[in-house]
């Protein structure tokens, strides 16, 4: 499923709003270019970290039950 929405991405995404797919390949041109692409990549940094902290609370939550 991962491969489809990867594929879809890159078929609809891109040419549309030209959006970066790996994370490092689209933070480093925008920490040279700065301006506008620097004041977008926050979403590369901010992103994994609140979706690791919701990982880790549904992880959490689940491990709980299993411990009862």
């Amino acid at each position: 499923m991962v491969d489809i929405l990867l594929a879809f991405v890159h078929i609809i995404g891109i040419p549309l709003t030209g959006t970066g797919v790996n994370q490092a390949r689209s933070l480093g041109p925008a920490l040279l270019a700065g301006g506008e692409a620097l004041s977008q990549a926050w979403i590369f940094i901010v992103g994994p970290l609140v979706g690791a902290a919701i990982a880790a609370l549904i992880w959490m939550f689940l491990n709980a039950e299993n411990e009862n």
